[in-house]
């Protein structure tokens, strides 16, 4: 089709083919468009807010008994991580002296040496990030 020309009505053969005439379509401004979609926000947000969080049907039904059953149960909970960790820590220390003893049994001092200042590359690093996070977190 050629700039201009407007679209041909379907016809049967033989009959000659006229122009369909096309209806103007007239759109809303972008302006009103986007005020319409800021009020639906606005009043979606609002009603949400409005509305406020939904009430914990479980915490009204607890009894005082059982707030204490949970406590003291997140209590234990704490000291069996607080053991845990100090268990792998201690594990990392004694494979730490095990792996030492076995480079100089086997008289590989030079290697050992080189190892523990890859090791303490590591350490120190682990500890200064962990500084940094700390101090950022002030």
């Amino acid at each position: 089709m050629s700039e201009g020309s407007e679209p041909l009505a379907a016809s049967s053969p033989g009959e000659q083919q006229r122009p369909v005439p096309i209806a103007p379509v007239s759109l809303p401004p972008v302006e009103a468009i986007q005020d319409q979609a800021r009020q639906g926000a606005r009043h979606l947000f609002g009603f949400h807010f409005a509305a406020g969080p939904a009430p914990n049907v479980l915490l009204e039904k607890l009894g005082p008994d059982q707030i204490t059953t949970i406590i003291q149960q997140a209590g234990e909970q704490a000291k069996q991580r607080y053991s845990l960790k100090a268990q792998c820590l201690w594990g990392a220390l004694v494979a730490f002296v095990v792996t030492c003893f076995l480079f100089l049994h086997y008289n590989q001092g030079a290697m050992l040496k080189e190892v523990l200042a890859a090791l303490g590359g590591l350490v120190a690093g682990f500890l200064g990030g962990l500084g940094y996070s700390k101090i950022k977190a002030e």
